[in-house]
């Protein structure tokens, strides 16, 4: 299974998070380099995907969806 990757929004401060990454299947991940989830993160990243924070995804639909 291939999975994708959002930064969470820190509830203090309103910035991405640079404690967990949230996984597709709603798995929260440490930023950890030890941990093989956020190698696997990584490993996404440089493949070349792009992980957005919540922050930058629409909550509404946009017009013409």
């Amino acid at each position: 299974m291939e999975f994708t990757y959002t930064i969470p929004t820190d509830p203090t401060t309103g910035e991405p998070s640079k404690a967990v990454v949230v996984r597709s299947d709603g798995w929260n991940i440490p930023q950890d380099p030890a941990n093989s989830d956020y190698q696997a993160y990584l490993a996404y990243v440089a493949n070349g995907n792009k992980v957005p924070s919540e922050s930058s995804i629409p909550t509404t639909p946009q017009a013409g969806e």
